[in-house]
């Protein structure tokens, strides 16, 4: 049972080289204009939201990145906030002097 809910899983999140496929799949499909509306409508709305899962994931996979080199797309160092060295940290910064 467990192997059936995972090729449900797999079905629905496909990775990114599959998504991508199927998105290419559709546009020619698209272009061939061969599909009634109702059919080029239906594939236009399943491409969109494999489109929307492709950029998800080369989101999840540029934070991965930025996190393992330890910087991001800018060229920014990425700081760890629980790193009790990093003065940047919120917990870090000192509280009002009081006089007493």
């Amino acid at each position: 049972m467990a192997k059936r809910k995972k090729a449900t899983d797999s079905e629905t999140s496909p990775d990114f080289e599959t998504a991508l496929e199927e998105v290419e799949q559709i546009v020619r499909r698209l272009e061939a204009g061969d599909l009634s509306l109702d059919e080029s409508l239906r594939h236009y709305e399943t491409a969109v939201g494999r489109m929307r899962h492709c950029y998800q994931l080369l989101e999840d996979a540029e934070r991965k990145i930025s996190v393992l080199s330890g910087f991001d797309a800018e060229g920014n160092p990425v700081l760890d906030p629980s790193d009790p060295a990093d003065s940047s940290a919120p917990d870090n910064n000192p509280a009002s002097p009081t006089e007493g």
